[in-house]
């Protein structure tokens, strides 16, 4: 097993991704250990054939260029944390936002600058993907003839449209998105691996032996997973239906508190899926956007990333009914009056869960269906009755179509 593998342990959640995180540290750690022309030629195989010149004269007679993980920076009205930024003699060159399977976030601007960019309408305020307020803050920072890049490291996630630019025009930041095959890909062909007498070597071959065993030198189906789909096909439906009406079932009953279409998804590397919908814009506290799901989760996931897993499963599947703020600005101890009994705190605080064992329930379907609703009826309803508007709150008028 290689150093990588051994290190990590944690899992991707709905509101944590240390899959992220990890590969980001892993990869600044080898890229500053590079020699400075590897370094460049890195950058270069990263970014667009067409500025290749341009960067290479901007990295011409450097003293330094070193990669930083999670600087904090001030843009559109709060501080954001980007995965990575290599820098050049300090000043910012390349920014990187990872992803594995993992949505964008939204950004609000905030501030008083941004005030006229509210619609006139309704006052709603600016809401912007990460990506646009990364290239935004690039912008600010570089000038002359080089304007900035942004790439988007990723797995699983395609780049929002407008994204990608090559950088012909000169002016505008660079947009590129590469995957973690293209690291993998440039390690094994621009360095010798089989050089364990060079720290760099020697740790660049075990990144690549996990990159392997995570699956993410390739983007694209496996004969392991036609055979792993082809089993599961018929089964689809079947868990499509279950959670879609659970979930239709506790909108129903809590009328007040649904403020947006229902939605269920997949959730590979929680090894879980879920079915959830945003809470009733009239309960959410300004800037935050809470949401109640209810799903299933498959064993040693490490309960949800759960570092004090008390009563919930560790080694066989368990129903889950789960709450958070989508943008990540409020914990539930902070929104709702108390957390109930029996509900959990995980994620650093960030979200609240409540567990039962799928053995715990009869194993009649129908049977089972059944009192998997009116388990999470209960508990959501012990969730809601903790929010201090909710009598209060009208009820919204939801579209009628369901959203996937």
């Amino acid at each position: 097993m290689n150093i990588y593998s051994r290190l990590y342990k944690y899992r991707n959640t709905p509101s944590a991704f240390p899959a992220e995180n990890f590969l980001t540290e892993a990869l600044a750690d080898i890229f500053n250990r590079l020699p400075m022309p590897f370094q460049i030629e890195f950058l270069v195989r990263m970014l667009s054939a067409s500025c290749s010149k341009r960067l290479r004269k901007k990295c011409k007679d450097v003293g330094q260029i070193n990669a930083k993980t999670q600087v904090c920076i001030d843009v559109v009205g709060s501080f954001k944390r980007p995965d990575m930024i290599v820098y050049l003699d300090n000043q910012p060159l390349v920014l990187f936002e990872v992803k594995v399977n993992a949505a964008f976030q939204e950004h609000k601007v905030e501030g008083p600058e941004v005030e006229r960019l509210h619609r006139a309408d309704n006052n709603e305020a600016l809401i912007q993907s990460q990506l646009k307020t990364y290239s935004d803050w690039m912008s600010s920072q570089c000038s002359g003839d080089w304007p900035g890049a942004v790439v988007l490291l990723t797995h699983g996630t395609q780049a929002p449209d407008g994204f990608e630019d090559d950088g012909r025009e000169r002016n505008s930041v660079i947009g590129v998105t590469r995957t973690w095959a293209h690291v993998g890909g440039w390690l094994a062909s621009n360095l010798n691996l089989n050089r364990s007498e060079m720290t760099y070597c020697a740790l660049a071959s075990d990144f690549n032996l996990f990159l392997e065993e995570q699956g993410l030198m390739t983007d694209f189906m496996t004969s392991r997973d036609l055979a792993a789909t082809a089993l599961f096909m018929s089964s689809y439906r079947a868990l499509m239906y279950t959670f879609s009406t659970a979930i239709s079932a506790i909108a129903s009953k809590y009328p007040k508190s649904r403020g947006g279409n229902l939605h269920w998804e997949f959730w590979p590397d929680g090894n879980a899926y879920w079915a959830w919908y945003y809470l009733n814009s009239k309960l959410n506290p300004p800037g935050s956007k809470f949401w109640i799901g209810i799903g299933i989760c498959f064993p040693d996931q490490r309960a949800l990333d759960c570092v004090d897993p008390v009563g919930i499963p560790m080694h066989e599947p368990f129903f889950f009914v789960m709450s958070d703020d989508d943008w990540h600005k409020m914990k539930p101890s902070e929104f709702f009056s108390k957390i109930p009994k029996g509900w959990v705190e995980i994620h650093d605080g960030y979200s609240v869960v409540a567990t039962r064992a799928v053995s715990s329930f009869v194993a009649d379907p129908d049977a089972r269906a059944q009192s998997l609703i009116a388990w999470a009826q209960e508990e959501v309803g012990q969730l809601i009755s903790c929010i201090p508007n909710f009598e209060d709150a009208p009820i919204e008028n939801i579209p009628e179509e369901v959203e996937s």
